[in-house]
């Protein structure tokens, strides 16, 4: 597995800084990196793969429910399991003419916001909830990141131009009054492009994803 410090490296050796690891101090990022925009950095990376990438979870429902709480970290229902009628409930169909209960005989609708609705009670066994959920954040440098290595490259280059777009705006604001030739136009931003460079290195990784298979819809 990656280490939330290997990451860190990683990260800043994509944008560009040197990365000293010693016995005494650990690692040191360099001048251009602070540790708590490395963080929100790769937090951030691992959030933005979930289309493609996602934590796969399963919550109990207990006994007969007409709803049910949906978990705080939620990030979308992939299916629903009966287990008095040991069969998956299937979405309700949300168009006109279209009968409320499918052919599970039940069916299910995510509203209000925060739960799950059923169009009848599931029966007393409960049953289960399959969701796809956020991934876990480390909190310290040695802990493991819980997303697939598979992800690392992806991870890489979202938390790179995520921590390269901070850098962009300090380099703006030092060159908003910018106005002789030889400097550039006032909008001239390498650190800019390079940061939207990554993000579109971050999309061709993540096209390269295996499918992951979703629930019933």
């Amino acid at each position: 597995m990656t280490t939330f410090a290997e990451m860190k490296a990683r990260v800043v050796r994509l944008g560009g800084s040197e990365v000293e690891i010693t016995e005494d101090t650990g690692i040191t990022y360099g001048s251009d990196y602070t540790a708590e925009l490395l963080a929100e950095a790769i937090s951030a990376a691992m959030d933005a793969i979930l289309p493609w990438v996602w934590c796969p979870s399963i919550e109990a429902i207990t006994g007969a429910a007409l709803s049910h709480a949906l978990p705080a970290n939620l990030y979308s229902v992939e299916a629903i399991w009966d287990e008095t009628l040991n069969t998956y409930i299937t979405p309700a169909i949300l168009a006109p003419g279209q009968p409320t209960a499918t052919e599970s005989g039940n069916s299910w609708i995510q509203y209000p916001n925060g739960y799950v609705t059923f169009y009848d009670e599931i029966g007393d066994d409960g049953g289960k909830l399959y969701y796809a959920s956020v991934w876990t954040k480390p909190s310290t440098e040695s802990g493991e990141l819980s997303t697939p290595i598979y992800a690392n490259n992806g991870i890489a280059f979202y938390a790179a131009g995520y921590a390269l777009t901070r850098r962009s705006v300090e380099a703006a604001s030092i060159r908003q009054f910018a106005t002789r030739v030889d400097s550039g136009t006032p909008e001239h931003n390498p650190l800019k492009d390079m940061a939207q460079y990554m993000f579109k290195m971050f999309d061709i990784e993540m096209s390269r994803m295996p499918n992951m298979v979703k629930g019933v819809r």
